[in-house]
Parts: C-alpha cells; structure tokens; sequence
C-alpha cells in the first residue's frame, strides 16, 4: 500500500506544519515569485493555461444550473487562485447531462484535447465510461508533492474510493453527508384515514390515529386512500429504484436493484458477494411492487412520467406519498411548491418502515433508508493532459483554506452570499427573492462537494423544514457494504455475461412486476422462475466480484 501511505504521511506531515504554525500554510505548488513581482492578473489572464473538464451536471445535490453571475465568479476565483499562488488559469467547464455525459464525451476520450471529467463513480458512470478506457491517470505522486492540503480535507477512507488494488489513485474523491434520503407524505390525507408519522400524536389520539410504523400499516393506509379520499387516484408516486431505496429496504433486508449485497458464512467470513437484483429479499421487493400496481396504489408510468409531472399530480392532491428523487433537500422543494397551489396542505416525513413478522407484528430496527455513498463523485485527469500538475495545485489552492472553498462553492462572500452564522448562508436582502429562484452562481468551479471540510445550509428553511433534515440525517440507515471498492478493469467475458443476466433479470422479471404485467412469484421466483438460471448466467461475474471484494479488504489498512 505504498500510495496510500504515501497519502497518510501527507496528512500527517501537514497536521505537524499546521500545528506548528498556528494557521493553514500555503501550498507548496505555489509560484516562487513574489506579489510584488508579478504582472497585474489582466495581463496574467491573456495568457493563462486553459484546463478544459467535462463536468456531469447531476449530483447528489441535484444538478448544476448555470447562473447569471457565473462569468464574474469564475474570474474572481481564478483572480484569487493567481494572487495566491502566482499560477494562471483558464477553467473551461462543458457541462453535460448524466443521460448524455457518455456520449458527449466518447468523441474525445482517448484523445488530449480535455484535461479532467467529473462524474459519479459506478455503472454508467466513470467507472464504466472512462475508467475502463484506460484513460485516468495516477495521481498519487502528484498528490503527494502538491497536494498536502487535499490529503488533509479528503481522508484516507474516501481515498479508498478511487484506489485500484494495484495502488493506483486514478481521481480525487467527493465527500458528501450519507443520510439524505426521506419519503414525504400528506399528513392531512395520513390523518383523514387515521394515519401519522407521530408517536406522540398516535398516543395522545385515543385510538382514533395509528402510528404508521410497518409495511402493514403504509401498505394500509395507501389502500384507505384510494378508497376514502375521491381525488387521490395514485396514493404511491416516484419510481422503482427511489421506492426501494426508502419504503422497501429495510423491509426486504437488502438495498436493492442497483447495489451489491454481500453473504457471509457462519462463521462470518464473507461467502460471496451478488448483485442486488440476485439478492436475497429482492424478489419479496418486486412482490411489493407488483401489489401497488394490481391494487392500483402506484402509478402505472412509473418509469417514464417526468418529475414535473409528479409534482402537478401531487400538487393537485392526486397522490399521498411523494418518493421521486428522495433527497430531502428535493422533498422540501416539493413540499413548497405544492404549498403555492394549496397553502394549507400539511405534509411528514416517514419514518423508514419496519418489516413484520408472520403474525404482522413489527420487527424491531429492521427499517432503513439506504444510504448514499460517502463518495459519490470523482475528478479523474487525462493520462495525455499537460495540465495535471496545474489542476492538482487549483483543487489544493481550494482546500487551503475554507474561504477559498465557500467562494467556489457559493460565490463572492457579500455579493451573492451572505454568513447568517452556525453554518447557514442566505442571500442579499435587495437579491433574495431573485437568487431564491435564480441562484447566480451554480458552485461548478469546487469540482467537488466536500460536506466534511465546509458545509453549509440555506437559512430560509423553517423550523418545520430543519425538523425534517434533522430526522432524516438521524434516521437509521443501512450502509452499501461495498461502499468505497472500485470496480475497475472487468475482464470483457465477464462483463457481458453479466450485463446478459441483468438485462434479462431486468425486462423478464422487475419490469414486469414494476408495471403489474406478471407476478414476480412466477417470472423471477417459484417452480417456473428464472431465477436459478440468471444467477448461472452471472456465475463467473459472482465468482469475479466476490474475489474482488475479498482482495479489498485485505487492502483496507487505515
């Protein structure tokens, strides 16, 4: 693990200078040249080194939106970034959508004609699209003699994210919080069939409200209000993945569809590791959906209704339970919105359900939100680029003091943010209503969101609102156990049996159950079930995984 240790004594040996001084030290990638030195940052500018990134405009924030302001804020940092370090750049961002990230980017990938990509890491992302390519370059040398306050702000754990099992550091990492996700319901259509979200409430009620506590009981009220209330036709809106991300989870006892599940012997050991969709408890999670849409709980065009759709149909009372892109900060956007059709519509967050036992009781601690990975995104540079050692002293410059971060992230501090104090930002009084709707700059130029180094929340949300973020953040999750292994350099064979399998598992199985057009029981489990023969078909990517996984482990030294 040299690499590694090499990152560590970085850390180590920062922790020891700033200890020393007092203070933050400037980066060691920094011009020899004095201030006073050098040339005024216009004339600078006309000659800077441009770095070209392809940035995947969707994250676990939501999605980058350029701003009116977003010109003024890219030359304020690069002004900063010059007079701090004596280094001139030109950051040249090509935003792409995730749908079309892939495409955009095949034309130039084994090309030098860009110099970084930052997308999230996993299938379909920079796992599949770039790092199989054979493109990223090794970073860790460059981390090391200039990147000492990077390996201070991003740590070893999240490292791990981005190492080979070779050693290779083929990107710098994201840092984002873990429990974001929630599912939002209409308490005012939860009490109207003697529902809440509420112990206290369900206790101090009479009997008159139940505590929506199980599968049973959501499942239930779902049915109730359909049946009670004339204008709620779809109780259930969001889609498959987003339902089993937070309704089924912990229920089913796997985190579904697009994660890995690993099973252990007896003794503890790890026997194999499989995909989600050949888990156990998966074919119970497509019994569940199955149910919603034989009982018309669920809306039939889950996979292809747009979320601007959602938002009208729930705005219009025709839905109970909003579960489309689950992130809280996304679920409060919601909840406001629909408030501007009906401002006194009352809404809840859930609790993560329980699973029951065969007399319908609950089984205690079983309900989770699955968690996000602690590591969503990554930067990863061009083997061809000539800018690399450039780039790697701009993401140091940012993580060398929390200043230059915030004016990455939000802006110029005073002109397009303000410190509200206790970790809370709002905007200029004369431009609040303005950015509210229009924020003027996106955050593009951090690259990457690192929720561990500074953070901070927007200081309009009510006491309701930071009641709901405080549950969901203490919230029980169940955690990806392969959270941080990269899967990197699957053999061809391997891959496309595997992609085989999973697309079969995919149309003749979830699909199908997603959409009410045949019962999992048949197509995926049971005595004419494909189970048994999708699993055969992906055998020697299990055999794969689970030595892979074996392998990090052991890798995993702190």
């Amino acid at each position: 693990m040299k690499k590694s240790v090499v990152l560590s004594l970085a850390v180590c040996m920062t922790l020891v200078c700033a200890a020393a001084c007092g203070e933050r030290t400037p980066s060691s990638g920094g011009s020899s040249t004095t201030s006073e030195s050098r040339v005024p940052w216009e004339t600078a500018k006309a000659n800077a080194k441009k770095i070209t990134i392809y940035l995947d405009e969707s994250n676990v924030y939501g999605s980058y939106i350029q701003g009116s302001e977003e010109a003024y804020v890219k030359n304020a940092i690069e002004k900063k970034f010059y007079e701090d370090t004596g280094n001139a750049v030109n950051i040249e961002i090509l935003y792409c959508t995730h749908e079309t990230f892939s495409n955009s980017f095949s034309g130039v990938m084994t090309t030098g004609r860009w110099d970084a990509a930052v997308s999230y890491l996993g299938q379909a992302g920079l796992e599949e699209t770039v790092l199989n390519q054979d493109v990223a370059m090794d970073i860790s040398d460059l981390v090391s003699a200039y990147g000492d306050h990077i390996s201070e702000a991003v740590d070893q754990e999240a490292f791990y994210a981005v190492t080979t099992l070779t050693d290779e550091v083929i990107g710098v990492p994201s840092v984002v919080k873990t429990k974001t996700r929630g599912l939002l319901a209409r308490k005012d259509y939860m009490t109207r069939v003697g529902y809440t979200e509420s112990a206290e409430e369900a206790a101090a009620s009479g009997g008159s409200l139940k505590l929506c506590k199980t599968i049973d009981d959501f499942n239930d009220m779902l049915v109730k209000m359909k049946a009670q209330i004339p204008e709620c036709t779809t109780p259930l809106i969001g889609n498959s993945y987003d339902l089993e991300f937070t309704v089924l989870a912990g229920v089913c006892g796997t985190a579904g569809y697009q994660y890995k599940s690993v099973i252990y012997n007896d003794d503890g050991t790890v026997k194999e590791v499989v995909p989600g969709w050949l888990s156990e408890g998966y074919g119970k999670m497509l019994d569940y959906a199955y149910y919603w849409q034989k009982n018309g709980l669920w809306e039939s065009d889950n996979r292809v209704v747009s979320d601007e759709v959602r938002i009208t149909n729930f705005s219009n009372g025709k839905s109970g339970v909003y579960c489309a892109d689950p992130n809280i900060m996304n679920l409060i956007s919601v909840a406001r919105q629909v408030k501007t059709v009906d401002k006194d519509v009352e809404f809840a967050i859930l609790s993560p359900l329980d699973a029951v036992d065969e007399s319908g009781n609950a089984i205690e601690n079983s309900g989770a939100f699955v968690e996000n990975s602690r590591t969503t995104d990554c930067l990863i540079i061009n083997k061809k680029s000539q800018n690399a050692e450039l780039l790697i002293k701009y993401l140091d410059w940012i993580y060398s003091s929390v200043d230059n971060y915030e004016l990455c992230r939000y802006g110029v501090k005073g002109e397009h943010w303000i410190d509200a104090g206790e970790g809370f930002y709002k905007y200029p009084e004369n431009l609040a209503d303005r950015y509210f709707i229009n924020p003027p700059y996106s955050g593009a130029f951090a690259l990457l969101h690192n929720d561990e180094f500074a953070y901070r929340l927007y200081a309009s949300y009510s006491e309701e609102e930071l009641g709901w973020i405080e549950k969901v953040e203490n919230s029980r999750g169940m955690k990806n156990e392969t959270d941080g292994m990269l899967f990197y350099n699957m053999p061809q064979t391997i891959n496309s049996n595997f992609r085989l399998a999973e697309n079969n598992i995919y149309l003749n199985c979830a699909t199908k159950a997603w959409t009410g057009v045949a019962d999992p029981a048949l197509t995926y489990g049971g005595e004419n079930g494909e189970y048994a023969a999708y699993r055969k078909q992906a055998g020697d990517y299990i055999e794969w995984l689970t030595t892979q996984y074996k392998l990090y482990l052991q890798s995993r030294v702190l």
